[in-house]
Parts: C-alpha cells; structure tokens; sequence
C-alpha cells in the first residue's frame, strides 16, 4: 500500500509540473511594425504559476529575422505575475527588415515556452537620413 501511495503522489507531481501552458492571443495575425516601436503582446495561461521559490517572469521575446528561436531571442518585455495579461513591449531599434519575425512568451517559474504567435510579422529597419547635420530617424518604406 506504501508503495502504491508513493505511486500516485510521484504521478500527481510530475503532471502538476508538466501541465503549465502559455498561448499568445495577440498578434496572432501578421502585421508591420518599425523597429524601435511598441507592441502589445497579450497571452493566456493555463495551469499554476509560482511565485515560490521565485518570483515568476512572463518574458516577449522576438525571433531572429529569419523566425527561429534558437540561440539567444531577444527579450522585448516583461511582466511579472502568475497569471495571464498583456506584456508591454519594444522592438530593439537594430532589428533588420524581413517578413519572418515571430513573438513567443516564456516564464520563468516553471520554466515554459510558448508556441510562437502564428504568423509572420514584417519589420522595418530603422534608416538613417544622410547627409545631414541633425540626426534623424524614419522607419524604412515610411
């Protein structure tokens, strides 16, 4: 009976921690921004999310212009919080133009990544006017 107890109390702990999920909800669609600018993006949650032993952290990140995830994504805005909401975000004013960017979110406690948002979003790089004395910014195809 004591091993069937242990059991069940190692089965119930492993799906509590497998169980967290994120979605994004918005953007979902594709869309254009400038680099530099602000996005919203607004997430769900399903599952627990713990602010013990540490504080938990919904991060936006951004892919690479090409829409992957791998090596170090760029982290565009946080919210710290257990539940779901929207994350204020800014895109890095270095962000080159192309017509891959995706958003995912990730938490910190536990530790889950969202799917991307479902679609690719167009970014425009920054451009600088040249020449010119006084420094100025416009977004490229504007």
């Amino acid at each position: 009976m004591k091993k069937i107890a242990t059991l069940i109390l190692v089965l119930f702990t492993v799906l509590k921690v497998f169980s967290q999920s994120i979605g994004i909800t918005s953007p979902v669609t594709s869309a254009s921004y400038c680099a530099g600018t602000g996005v919203n993006v607004a997430y769900t949650i399903s599952g627990t999310f713990s602010n013990t032993p540490s504080v938990n952290v919904f991060s936006a990140q951004i892919s690479d212009a090409a829409g992957s995830f791998g090596g170090t994504p760029a982290t565009i805005g946080t919210n710290t919080s257990i539940a779901g909401g929207t994350i204020t975000c800014t895109l890095p004013s270095t962000l080159f133009t192309s017509g891959l960017y995706r958003f995912r979110v990730v938490s910190s406690n536990p530790p889950v990544n969202s799917s991307d948002n479902g679609a690719n979003l167009t970014v425009f790089a920054v451009a600088l006017n040249s020449p010119s004395l006084v420094a100025s910014a416009f977004c490229q195809n504007e």
